[in-house]
């Protein structure tokens, strides 16, 4: 706090003023870095910016207030009562949205803990797991509680949570290891370049789609049955890869399906080619509109 400095001329004009009900009133600074502060008892609310330079005076023109209104030593405030935001008071974390998504990753984790020892119920909660994504999406919207907390917290969830399945995966099926290591890669590689391009230019989703871009991934992020299409049938993929390595005689129809979803599972895979490739370009445009900037302003 800085020591106050009233002058004693000031202070009579002041009451003058306010015992003539003038609604002007002078504030000044003394020293120049210094503001003089006063609390008046007055009747009406002020609203008006006042912008206070050192050795200036400064004239207002709006009507005193009743609560007692103060001025401190930055150059602009407001000649009223600071008022707590209800939005400000909210707790991000306890969203509706959120929670459900806590709920992911423990129904993950228990998955993980499960699949050495219970297949069953290791497919059961990872597919509990995968199934509420598409629930925290629709309360996000119907409770207007969408951030960009939750958009990450639900990106990093399905990352995770796939990532830790197929190294599973790679231990029932060494063979295939490297392939398992390349999906790994190219999932995690272009979900991270598309969120991060979609940040840079405003997005507030990986899942929010420049519509003046690729006409793919329009359709895959804009069309709901086409997305929950591709990314069930991307996991039911992994999981039937899991189910049928604990099964002796499994029947003919889940081969049927397990190519099924082998089908959407490679579709998804060069969607995420496309995801790579469309997000550096984006990032590269980003560069070129900087740099051009930077070379203006040289």
């Amino acid at each position: 706090m800085y020591r106050i400095y009233v002058n004693g001329c000031h202070v009579l004009f002041l009451l003058l003023n306010y015992l003539k009900g003038k609604k002007a009133f002078i504030l000044k600074t003394n020293p120049p870095e210094v503001v003089l502060l006063i609390f008046p008892l007055t009747r009406s609310r002020c609203e008006e910016e006042v912008v206070v330079q050192p050795n200036s005076t400064v004239l207002s023109t709006v009507s005193p207030t009743k609560t007692s209104y103060y001025i401190h030593s930055e150059r602009r405030f407001h000649l009223s009562r600071p008022q707590t935001s209800k939005m400000a008071q909210e707790n991000i974390f306890l969203f509706v949205p959120n929670l459900i998504g806590y709920a992911r990753v423990v129904l993950a984790l228990l998955s993980f803990y499960l699949m050495p020892c219970c297949p069953w119920p290791a497919v059961f909660c990872y597919l509990l797991s995968a199934l509420l994504d598409a629930f925290d999406g629709h309360a996000a919207r119907a409770l207007n509680q969408s951030t960009k907390f939750g958009a990450m917290l639900d990106m990093l969830t399905d990352r995770c949570a796939t990532m830790c399945l197929l190294v599973n995966l790679s231990l029932l099926y060494p063979s295939y290891t490297f392939l398992f290591q390349l999906s790994m890669c190219l999932d995690i590689a272009s979900h991270w370049l598309h969120l991060h391009s979609s940040t840079v230019k405003g997005s507030a989703s990986h899942k929010t789609i420049d519509l003046s871009g690729n006409p793919i991934l329009r359709i895959y992020y804009t069309s709901k049955p086409v997305l929950f299409v591709m990314c069930a049938g991307n996991e039911l993929f992994f999981c039937l890869l899991y189910v049928l390595y604990h099964i002796q005689e499994p029947a003919a129809w889940l081969y049927w399906l397990q190519g099924l979803c082998g089908t959407i599972c490679l579709l998804k895979s060069a969607i995420s080619v496309l995801h790579l490739i469309t997000a550096s370009q984006n990032m590269a445009a980003l560069d070129a509109t900087e740099r051009e900037k930077t070379m203006k302003t040289q």
